[in-house]
């Protein structure tokens, strides 16, 4: 009996052995591909929060601008200083 029709029975074996092990590999290598993608996805995400916030920090310093400017105009104006005046005078008697 020769060893050669033996090699043929363990050549499935073999086979399904190295496709199992090149499945695994494979999957590593996407579980590895679909983290990397997550994190990225992820700090995308972040840095597009934070152009939000600083769009939201700049506007709302322009708001503030304004809204000093007009309390300035409303204080420097003559109405306002008439009826401070008055109201000074109500508070004194």
């Amino acid at each position: 009996m020769t060893l050669f029709p033996l090699i043929f029975l363990f050549i499935p074996d073999e086979m399904n052995k190295g496709t199992g092990v090149l499945k695994d590999q494979l999957s590593g290598i996407a579980d590895k591909v679909k983290t990397t993608l997550d994190e990225v996805t992820k700090n995308e995400a972040i840095k597009k929060a934070g152009e939000i916030t600083q769009t939201f920090g700049k506007k709302a310093e322009g708001a503030k601008k304004v809204v000093e400017d007009a309390a300035e105009t409303i204080g420097k104006s003559g109405a306002f200083k008439v009826l401070s005046d008055h109201l000074s005078l109500f508070s004194q008697l």
